[in-house]
This record gives structure tokens, C-alpha cells and sequence, in this order.
């Protein structure tokens, strides 16, 4: 259970990978030593995208020098031939490679973007041409949408593809993984446990933990057969033991550990913020993920309303500084009623102490 072949692409892939995103935020030095402690704790793969600001140098500059050991993948969000060629060569100078495993087109979760990069011109034409010039090996898309990901799996153009899964977001279950097992498309997950909202959290009265161990999500993500790998986010070194030692000895859940986890993530609704970090940057200086996630989490916890009102008077910018311009909401890939959910913080923690 520890590597699986990556569907019909025939890459040997360790199940739990490094995902870009965390590292946006770190330290170069602190990224890197993120990215060699995956490395070095047997991850092969590695993922990132053009849109993840600068995470893609900082992955290169932690994986130079070792790139015949991984599975490179990166993403472009270009939808056009000019933009998409553009993003291609600059991910190839940030990651120091001349070439990737996989290149993935990025997010295409609506009819209008599947239609523009597939249409004469768009960004399919391009990714072909990186194949066919030594540039990428396979070609993958990333989507947050059952229709698109169903088009991309048979249309027979995609040698994988990435999605979102976890105990709070198993949308892909009953015909999106099914689909890709049957025509050998590899799998790769993001937010299996999406962004950490899922995870338990200490009581304040008894010190004990509610809710799932990072252990826990990462075993229902990766008993599902048709699932090759996890991309775990790894944002400090310590915790990538943690996460890969669920590769040793892996026991799939039970049927019972699985009832409780799903109750669990059901009960969590579907407005929380999965902190993918897509709506960022805001013009106005909000966090976003982080005003939400209070937010989530007093809704779960109610119990500890004063210490989560603490953490929102810790905030630079308040949600009083929203403007409504709505392009949060845009970019949001779950939906998430953002502006609402910023006015409901205001309105719960916006009071003096």
C-alpha cells in the first residue's frame, strides 16, 4: 500500500505527496527544509502550480540537484496558447528542471473554461506541444467540478487527474472515482483534509480531542482504491513522520470507523472554508481563510467563544473592510457564501472586551 502505479501513465508514485501550497506563505528556508524533510521521508511525489506565487522557486531550489528521484507535476492556469506557453517556461525556471512528469491544466471547473482550453488555440494545444517537445511526460487537469472532471476522464486526452476528496467533501465518490478506475486515470487528491478544518481540535474544559486525527482522514481518503495519491499539506518539517506513517502497515478504515467519520464530516456542512487559499489576495487586506476559519471553528465549538474572539481582535484587517467587490466569490472553487460569512464574523466577534 505504501506506492501504487499512477494509472495508465506507469509512474510508481508513494501515496502520500507534497502539495505546494502551504509553502506559499514560509520562509524560503523554512519551505525548503519543508519540502527535503518530504524528500527525505520518501515522498517521490511533488506538486505545485504557477498560481501558488513564489512556492514553485522555493520547491525547486529544495529539490535541485535530485530531480531524477521524483515525480515532478506542476499546473498552468493560462487558458489560452500565448498565456499557457508563457506560464509553462517560467514553472521550468522556477522548478530548474527542463522538463515535468506532469502538467496539468488548472481548475477548470466550469463548461466556459473546458470550452476555452480544449477549443483550437487554448491551453490543450500547448500542453500537447510540451509532450510531444520533451517538456512534460503526461498531461493532467485539476477541476472542483463533476461535469468537467467526467468530460476529462473520458475523453481520453488526460492521463490524470486531480480532485478534491475528503470525509467532508465526497462528491467524486459514487461516479467521478469509479469512472477514472475503470478507464486507468490516475488519481490525485487535494484537501484530503481539506486544509485542516477537519481536524480535532483540544477541548478547552477537558484537553480532549474531538473530531479526526490527521491519521484518520488520510486512511479514508486512501482506502478508496481508485485514489493513487494524497497530497498532504505539509507546512512544518515535523510533519511529514507524522503524516507518512500512516503508509506503514496501512489499514484501510472499517465500515464503523467509516459511519463515524462521515458523520462527523456531514455535520460539518457545506459552507466551511476548505482554506484552499483561492480567494486570496483580497484587495483590502482581509485573511480570508483565516477570518472563516474562526469562524468555522466557533460554529463547531461554541464553547469557546472568548478565546476564538480573542484570535479575531488578533486580525490586521477586520471584515469590516470588505468593499462587497465580490471577487473572493469569483475565485471560490466550493462555493463558500464568502461575503456573508465575513459580515456573520463581524457581527459574532466585533464586540469590545
Amino acid at each position: 500500500m505504501r506506492t501504487t502505479i499512477l494509472g495508465r501513465t506507469g509512474l510508481e508514485v508513494v501515496r502520500i505527496g507534497c502539495g505546494g501550497i502551504p509553502i506559499i506563505k514560509e520562509s524560503v528556508d523554512h519551505a525548503v527544509a519543508v519540502v527535503r524533510a518530504a524528500l527525505e521521508a520518501g515522498v517521490n511525489y511533488f506538486d505545485n502550480a504557477r498560481a501558488y506565487g513564489d512556492s514553485e522557486a522555493k520547491m525547486g531550489r529544495a529539490l535541485e540537484g535530485r530531480r531524477d528521484e521524483i515525480i515532478l507535476a506542476t499546473k498552468t492556469h493560462g487558458r489560452d496558447a500565448k498565456t499557457a506557453t508563457e506560464y509553462i517556461e517560467t514553472s521550468l525556471k522556477e522548478l530548474r528542471t527542463d522538463r515535468f512528469d506532469i502538467l496539468q491544466l488548472h481548475d477548470i471547473s466550469t463548461a466556459d473554461l473546458w470550452d476555452q482550453v480544449m477549443a483550437p488555440g487554448g491551453a490543450m494545444e500547448v500542453a500537447k506541444q510540451a509532450r510531444e517537445q520533451g517538456k512534460t511526460r503526461f498531461i493532467g487537469l485539476s477541476s472542483h467540478n463533476p461535469a468537467t472532471l467526467k468530460k476529462a476522464i473520458e475523453c481520453g486526452e488526460f492521463d490524470t487527474v486531480l480532485l478534491t476528496y475528503n470525509i467532508a467533501s465526497r462528491w467524486v465518490e459514487p461516479e467521478i472515482l469509479p469512472l477514472a478506475k475503470e478507464r486507468n486515470v490516475g488519481v490525485l487528491v487535494m484537501k484530503p483534509l481539506s486544509g485542516g478544518a477537519i481536524l480535532d481540535v483540544p477541548e478547552q474544559e477537558t484537553g480532549e480531542h474531538v473530531g479526526v486525527t490527521p491519521e484518520e482522514g488520510l486512511r479514508f481518503v486512501l482506502s478508496n482504491d481508485a485514489v493513487d495519491v494524497a497530497l498532504s499539506g505539509f507546512q512544518h518539517p515535523e510533519e511529514v513522520p507524522q503524516n507518512m506513517a500512516v503508509l506503514d502497515d496501512f489499514k484501510p478504515i472499517t465500515p464503523e470507523e467509516r459511519r463515524r467519520l462521515i458523520e462527523f464530516g456531514d455535520g460539518m456542512g457545506q459552507v466551511f472554508c476548505r482554506r484552499c487559499t483561492y480567494c486570496m489576495p483580497c484587495e483590502e487586506g482581509i485573511d480570508i481563510p483565516k477570518t472563516l476559519a474562526i469562524l468555522d471553528h466557533s460554529e463547531r465549538f461554541p464553547y469557546e467563544w472568548p478565546s476564538q474572539r480573542r484570535r479575531y481582535h488578533e486580525l490586521d484587517v477586520k471584515p469590516d473592510a470588505c468593499i462587497e467587490c465580490g471577487q473572493c466569490e469569483e475565485r471560490c472553487p466550493f462555493n463558500v457564501p464568502i461575503i456573508e460569512r465575513l459580515k456573520k464574523a463581524k457581527e459574532k466577534f466585533d464586540q469590545p472586551f
